[in-house]
């Protein structure tokens, strides 16, 4: 599983959305072969309140990440917590 987040990147700017411009390559060739969110939304404009609603999937009124400076609260799992302990096999070809 490999989860891309890009910040103030205008979508037509690359070349995922906009075939006419070679910006982004690579990411077009990994966007090919991969499931792309066409319609993905920020729970913030606030960049910390939103990457941790990404890694909880909790609103930022629920995990109330609302200081600078102040660590996240443990007792919230995130997706990396959650995805520790599970083992992806391929099949030997």
């Amino acid at each position: 599983m490999l989860l891309i987040i890009l910040y103030t990147l205008a979508p037509d700017q690359t070349s995922i959305y906009n075939s006419e411009l070679d910006t982004t390559p690579h990411l077009k060739a990994l966007a090919d072969k991969s499931l792309v969110f066409n319609s993905a939304y920020s729970t913030s404009s606030w960049t910390k309140h939103s990457i941790f609603s990404a890694f909880t999937a909790l609103y930022p009124s629920q995990h109330k990440a609302d200081k600078l400076y102040v660590p996240r609260d443990r007792s919230f799992e995130t997706l990396a917590e959650r995805i520790k302990g599970v083992v992806i096999r391929r099949p030997v070809i």
